[in-house]
């Protein structure tokens, strides 16, 4: 059965990948990678020159060697493998193929032990299940691990005339029992002879330890030892879920960055000539739609000038009629013109000069550094926007290519379905 293991970037991904897992105390990270690789090379009795297009690479984390090749029958090769030879020393190491991109796994539950794992195969690989691939036990209990084709784990599979319910397969963190460390298991330990408690993590523990050893797992940092009981991080989280969080996450992310815009903000937006994400038209345009939109709303009932000149606020005249628009708004303006000639003190005086320069923002509270930083502010926001919309854009590309073939799975038991039915009919007529 293949198992899951990263591979560099740099390895396409239509070609076969390999793990190799070395035990007995081999450090990958403090072996030389030429080194491991003729060991490699020499233990699966391959030519050098045939292995000129395979790549491999140290995973110093877990302490495994992952290596890619183009060819199916190195790959089998490569996965026979079952010692390596280092420096003079025989290592014991142990081979697998990993799985290849596009596919799942899932996990069934309930079945025998006394059933070998040939029928478990003949059982789930057939036309009931078109997506499986293979299956194997899952350590030493009474489940299956199925891997499937694809990025979509079915709810039910067909085993044996059976439907029975099938999960997301959740795989454990790997963790060493032997010195304690995340990130590899007790069999690839390059540290083997090493003395570490595993559950509180204190090194050369002595014989009294037992009575005043406080357990602290190294997962979720609670008061037990590490990754057992119901410890809610001991499993690594699915694909499937890492994709699902990723587009909500950029779904929130555009709805955060893309607020109502306030009266200042719209006005510097306006001052500086930046158009709004999809927006079309030409700055005159938009602004004409908003001025026609301003001269069809109600007019306010306080006045510049009123607030200026520090007269009460009076009643606003009927909204008049159309054909004395003109007239009216004419004398608006005369009527301004005049309180503003009226008004008196030096900050009506600054106010009205600030107007009058076309360099200063009316407000007088910000000048040119505050516009500056603020720019910035927008440009950052409309770029952030920008990476968030291509990530949304790329994550609905990959799930509508699942849907994709999960259209395509659907009209092939369709087409089973009606050769069945049309089998039955013969068999019936002929009957």
């Amino acid at each position: 059965m293949a198992k899951s293991a990263r591979m560099p970037t740099f390895a396409k991904k239509d070609e076969h990948r390999v793990v190799v897992r070395p035990r007995g105390g081999l450090v990958v990270s403090a072996t030389k990678m030429t080194t491991l690789r003729t060991a490699i090379i020499i233990a699966a009795n391959i030519k050098i020159e045939e292995a000129k297009d395979d790549s491999f690479a140290p995973n110093a984390a877990q302490n495994i060697i992952v290596l890619s090749t183009p060819s199916e029958a190195r790959s089998f090769r490569y996965g026979s493998i079952r010692n390596i030879t280092v420096e003079e020393r025989t290592y014991e190491t142990f081979a697998y193929k990993s799985t290849p991109d596009n596919t799942s796994r899932g996990v069934i539950s309930g079945v025998g032990r006394e059933e070998p794992e040939e029928q478990i195969t003949r059982f789930l690989v057939n036309k009931h299940n078109p997506t499986v691939m293979a299956a194997h036990w899952l350590g030493n209990s009474e489940s299956v691990v199925i891997l499937f084709e694809g990025n979509k784990v079915p709810r039910y599979v067909k085993y044996g005339g059976f439907v029975t319910k099938c999960t997301l397969y959740r795989q454990h963190r790997e963790v060493c029992t032997t010195c304690g460390k995340i990130g590899h298991r007790k069999d690839v330990c390059p540290t083997p002879n090493a003395r570490v408690c595993f559950a509180c993590g204190r090194n050369n523990p002595g014989e009294d330890h037992a009575e005043y050893c406080k357990p602290r797992c190294k997962f979720c940092g609670s008061s037990h030892v590490t990754g057992v009981g119901k410890c809610k991080n001991k499993f690594k989280t699915p694909l499937q879920i890492k994709q699902r969080q990723r587009i909500k996450q950029n779904t929130e992310t555009i709805t955060e960055m893309a607020p109502a815009k306030a009266p200042g903000e719209a006005a510097l937006s306006r001052r500086f000539d930046f158009p709004e994400p999809g927006a079309s038209g030409t700055r005159h345009e938009q602004n004409g739609v908003a001025s026609r939109d301003r001269s069809r709303a109600e007019p306010k009932d306080v006045k510049w000038a009123d607030v200026t000149s520090g007269r009460p606020k009076e009643a606003r005249p009927p909204r008049p009629a159309p054909q004395e628009a003109h007239l009216s708004l004419t004398n608006k303006s005369d009527v301004n013109r005049a309180a503003m000639t009226q008004t008196s003190g030096a900050p009506n005086r600054a106010a009205a000069a600030t107007l009058k320069e076309p360099g200063k923002m009316p407000s007088g509270g910000g000048g040119s550094e505050q516009c500056k930083k603020e720019t910035r502010e927008l440009k950052a926001t409309v770029k952030k926007m920008e990476k968030a919309m291509e990530e949304l854009q790329t994550a609905m590309a990959a799930t509508q290519l699942t849907i994709k073939q999960q259209r395509g799975v659907i009209d092939q038991q369709r087409d089973a379905i009606r050769r069945l039915q049309e089998g039955g009919s013969r068999n019936e007529a002929n009957n």
